[in-house]
């Protein structure tokens, strides 16, 4: 009987290893089907943006209008650069022939901690001295420049800036009147590259 009971547990193994293994087969063809029918996922690294500290750019449109400028950022820190701003420029009406140049002096704060790149608002004051051709000597001038803008950079460090606001202008030119004193609207488009 102990015979017949051993003779029973292995046939009853074979039947089971027999049903299961088509069971096994078929389940890991349908996994092979369900894994080609599901999308693959793909995933890009991109290497970090370089830390760049300086930017240096120049103004096309002002030389449009006689003014050529170029301008230095530093970054202080995340969100505030200091920028420096040498220009020169040379106004031709009639007779009446203005030149002179500037050093701008001010602040840019970027509000998303990024900078040279992103959203920001600058300030700037520019005192410079200028001639005119009827005048006697020179004279002093004063600007003053708020901006609020965008600035972008590119990986391969190219950038281009796009910035609107107010400006200020003074011009002590006596016997000369300029119908560039007071308050005026105020257009930065610049093109740079950083380092």
């Amino acid at each position: 009987m102990r015979a017949l009971t051993n003779r029973t547990m292995v046939c009853a193994l074979l039947v089971c290893g027999g049903l299961l293994q088509p069971t096994s087969a078929w389940a890991q063809e349908t996994m092979e089907t369900e894994t080609e029918k599901q999308p693959v996922r793909v995933v890009i690294v991109e290497e970090a943006m370089p830390e760049f500290k300086n930017r240096i750019s120049f103004n096309p449109l002002g030389m449009l209008f006689g003014i050529g400028s170029f301008t230095w950022e530093h970054n202080l820190s995340d969100s505030v650069a200091l920028a420096i701003s040498p220009s020169g420029f040379y106004f031709g009406f009639d007779e009446n022939k203005v030149y002179g140049a500037t050093l701008g002096l001010g602040l840019a704060f970027f509000l998303n901690d990024t900078a040279p790149t992103g959203l920001r608002a600058s300030i700037q004051v520019s005192p410079g001295f200028m001639d005119a051709t009827n005048a006697d000597e020179g004279v002093f001038s004063i600007g003053a420049t708020a901006l609020f803008g965008y600035t972008w950079v590119w990986r391969n460090g190219f950038t281009m800036g796009l910035s609107g606001g107010v400006q200020y202008l003074y011009f002590d030119l006596p016997n000369t009147e300029s119908a560039l004193d007071g308050i005026l609207p105020a257009i930065d488009w610049n093109l740079g590259f950083v380092f």
